[in-house]
């Protein structure tokens, strides 16, 4: 007999825009839940990318570029932290920069010189280069004439000098890279003897103990001698005849670095140094010679191309810090943050992973071995950020820095308790500021449950969340351990938050020989649990995407769903007489070659349960979500809509992408009636609100027995309140 299967596809239409108001109306914020709402706490520079970051000798860190905020408050181009990332009020820097700043360094005295393409400074006329007192106000003793450059790297002599180095805009801004020499008081040094290098771009500088000066950048002459991209001047700004690096580099130098020795580093574009292969990163001695003794191998590569070393940094114990543009340096995998040995190979135990999702500009050694790293990126290894990040001495994040209030990651997965909390799981690594990697649990009013403490948690996503009647939690995901213990996607803690070693998956759930692939649970009333999701295996043994485990652990040999799936498992509901409905991208050709599209039903023991059909191609988008009314029919949540909470009444909340339903403004979550129209009742507001990467969205719902609704997924706002990846919401 068919069984009828109801169904409501959300799309994204348009935007739209109400009046938030705060009333005890069902679908509104509950404001009894804790949800840290500090508004701009912990979202760090925004506006756009962070280009420099220097460190002060009491610890504080300055940062400038081209954003205009900072934790939410105006802070042009520049701003000045503590050592945790908080914003240090007492540098008062008025209305900023009107453009960019490109280079900062520090004077003894602590005072702050800034260059870059900016005209003006907290209103008051400055030509590319100003001077700022300790406290950011503009220094009037130091006057420098109005200048046509554009500034891109600044180095202070001993003796007080300032080198500066930038571009002379052309008509045909192609430009010409330019070098001076400025006295204490901003005044041009005229015995510093450096005319125009032609077609290019002066942007680096690194300064020697004998006062001589290396320049880099994108130019292929230097007073009117062929240099490509690197040349070294003397004191007074002439070429220095002893430095010889024949037909130079073949690309863009970006970033140098002496060394104690008088070595210096250079990174760049470039693939090619006077005939050497080196992609991004050299070493040359004093006489500009290649180091044979530094050896980077493949160097840094990009998608198959060079890879861009944009800056480096030294560490106390002479390892090398490199950030960029690459995905691989060596041969290993290192997204735009690598840590290099002195000698120029691979130190395996600094490990980004996917790192950072855009590109390190610039970075700063720190005590502890830990470093800072700015530039132009959202997330680092999918974490929630904005252009700045302190990782520590491992490369994972140090979620101590500057933390956001509430998660600081995208939530994937709710499981709500009998008692009121809440366990959530998703790509967070803190809760308010206290580290809590992918997993944690909320006590009923919303605060931090301390007593549940999963140590350092999981190395990688969690997606999927099973609570059993006894209190242990059965947790899905793309992890390979937890707290330093190897579990492959599956695994089991006990209610206080340890692992639960009589549940052992062996080397449990792989996708393409990769740890994880884990995307829903769902716990049988027996004990026993389905796990599903992109996995093709389980504890070495073929299991395309569905496989059943025993209460410990041990795969269910009685639940054999044959070849499986080609596509991905998204969604499980269970049926009280055992069979499993299961929901996703598979399609028709997928299950035995028999399953008729996105949605299917299988027996109790595995195989395909012919008896469950509908019209083909009725869903030719994927399902994320199942729920299963008493009457047995299911509710579908699909396209944008990702997850479902269905009440006893019949009413359906539903979360997602979307702006709209039929019609009518719901911005990621509506309700309907239990006959499929909107519940205008249930009235979200503005619903959820913003996200660092542009895709707002409700992953995961949890109903509470008193029918209040717990909502997590990618957003820092709720109806207007600032609510960082997860609410609860009234209902009635």
């Amino acid at each position: 007999m068919r069984s009828s299967v109801r169904s409501i596809i959300a799309g994204v239409l348009l935007s739209f825009l109400t009046v938030p108001t705060l009333t005890a109306q069902p679908g509104r914020n509950d404001l009894t839940f804790n949800a840290w709402t500090g508004s701009g706490i912990g979202t760090g520079p925004s506006g756009d990318a962070v280009d420099v970051v220097v460190r002060q000798p009491d610890g504080r860190l300055i940062l400038a570029g081209e954003f205009t905020e900072y934790n939410g408050q105006p802070a042009n181009r520049v701003v000045r932290i503590s050592v945790d990332g908080v914003r240090d009020a007492s540098f008062n820097i008025g209305t900023g920069a009107n453009h960019p700043i490109w280079a900062v360094v520090l004077q003894p005295d602590g005072k702050i010189l800034l260059g870059g393409e900016f005209t003006t400074f907290n209103g008051v006329a400055a030509s590319m280069l100003v001077r700022l007192n300790a406290n950011g106000s503009i220094d009037p003793s130091f006057n420098v004439q109005p200048m046509e450059v554009g500034i891109s790297a600044l180095a202070l002599q001993a003796d007080g000098r300032l080198i500066a180095a930038g571009t002379i805009p052309d008509v045909d801004d192609v430009g010409n890279a330019w070098v001076a020499r400025f006295e204490v008081d901003g005044g041009l040094d005229p015995t510093f003897n450096v005319s125009s290098a032609t077609d290019g771009h002066a942007r680096a500088l690194a300064l020697s103990a004998d006062g001589s000066v290396w320049v880099g950048g994108t130019f292929s002459s230097f007073n009117g001698a062929a240099h490509n991209n690197l040349v070294r001047l003397d004191a007074n700004g002439n070429i220095d005849p002893t430095f010889t690096i024949g037909t130079g580099f073949d690309a863009t130098v970006h970033t140098l670095l002496q060394q104690p020795d008088g070595a210096v580093l250079v990174g760049g574009a470039f693939t090619m140094i006077d005939g050497t292969p080196r992609n991004g990163l050299t070493r040359l001695l004093e006489n500009g010679s290649v180091d044979p003794s530094f050896d980077p191998g493949e160097g840094f590569t990009d998608l198959g191309g060079p890879g861009f070393v944009f800056s480096l940094a030294l560490r106390p114990d002479g390892r090398i810090l490199a950030g960029g543009q690459f995905n691989w340096y060596d041969g290993v995998n290192g997204g735009d943050i690598a840590l290099l040995n002195a000698d120029g190979s691979v130190y395996y135990s600094f490990t980004p992973g996917s790192g950072p999702d855009g590109n390190v500009m610039a970075l700063c050694a720190l005590p502890g071995d830990k470093v800072l790293i700015v530039g132009s990126f959202q997330f680092y290894h999918g974490v929630r950020l904005n252009n700045v990040a302190r990782l520590n001495a491992n490369a994972s994040l140090d979620a101590s820095f500057n933390p956001a209030p509430g998660f600081n990651g995208a939530v994937l997965a709710l499981a709500v308790m009998p008692n009121g909390q809440t366990i959530v799981g998703g790509a967070f690594t803190a809760v308010n500021g206290i580290a809590r990697n992918h997993i944690a649990r909320l006590n009923a009013n919303g605060t931090l449950d301390a007593t549940f403490d999963p140590g350092s948690g999981f190395n990688n996503v969690v997606a999927a969340l099973a609570v059993q009647p006894d209190g242990k939690v059965i947790v899905g995901g793309d992890f390979s351990s937890f707290n330093g213990t190897g579990r492959n996607g599956i695994a089991r803690l006990t209610s206080a938050g340890g692992l639960d070693a009589t549940f052992n998956p062996g080397s449990g759930c792989r996708i393409a020989g990769t740890p994880g692939g884990v995307l829903c649970l769902a716990l049988q009333p027996d004990g026993k649990v389905l796990v599903a999701g992109a996995l093709d295996s389980f504890n070495g043994v073929f299991a395309n995407r569905i496989v059943r485990l025993q209460a410990n652990g041990v795969r269910d040999g009685l639940f054999n769903a044959g070849t499986g799936f080609a596509g991905g498992i998204y969604a499980l509901a269970l049926a009280p007489n055992g069979k499993v409905y299961i929901g996703g991208s598979i399609d028709h050709h997928d299950l035995n070659e028999q399953c008729p599209g996105h949605l299917a039903r299988l027996n109790a023991n595995g195989t395909l349960d012919l008896g469950f059909t509908y019209p083909l191609f009725t869903y030719d988008v994927d399902i994320h979500a199942l729920a299963l009314r008493p009457s047995g029919d299911v509710v579908v949540g699909a396209g944008d809509c990702r997850a479902l909470a269905l009440r006893p009444d019949g009413k359906v909340v539903r979360g997602g992408r979307f702006a709209l339903y039929e019609g009518t403004g719901r911005h990621c979550i509506f309700r309907n009636n239990a006959t499929g129209e909107l519940d205008t009742s249930f009235d979200p507001g503005l619903g959820c609100e913003g996200s660092l990467d542009g895709n707002t969205v409700v992953n995961a719902l949890g109903l509470l027995p008193d029918g209040r609704v717990m909502v997590g997924g990618a957003f820092t706002g709720y109806d207007g309140l600032p609510r960082n990846m997860i609410t609860r919401l009234l209902d009635s």
